[in-house]
């Protein structure tokens, strides 16, 4: 499985991985805090052999995304 963090407008961006290799996606998209998110949804990564992130849709500092 392939978790996307996506902003609003690169939302589809992957879709073309499930019809042509059968992935499946779980998309996130708005804003966000990958710091938090990392902290806060860390256990749930376990399911995803793969993570995309768009750098549009984070709200962090260069810093904080290294710490993350």
């Amino acid at each position: 499985m392939l978790l996307y963090i996506s902003s609003n407008q690169n939302i589809g961006i992957f879709d073309f991985l499930i019809k042509e290799k059968g992935f499946i996606i779980k998309k996130l998209s708005g804003e966000f805090c990958l710091n938090k998110f990392v902290i806060h949804y860390m256990r749930n990564l376990n399911h995803s052999s793969y993570v995309a992130i768009d750098l549009k849709a984070i709200k962090d500092t260069e810093k904080e995304i290294i710490e993350a």
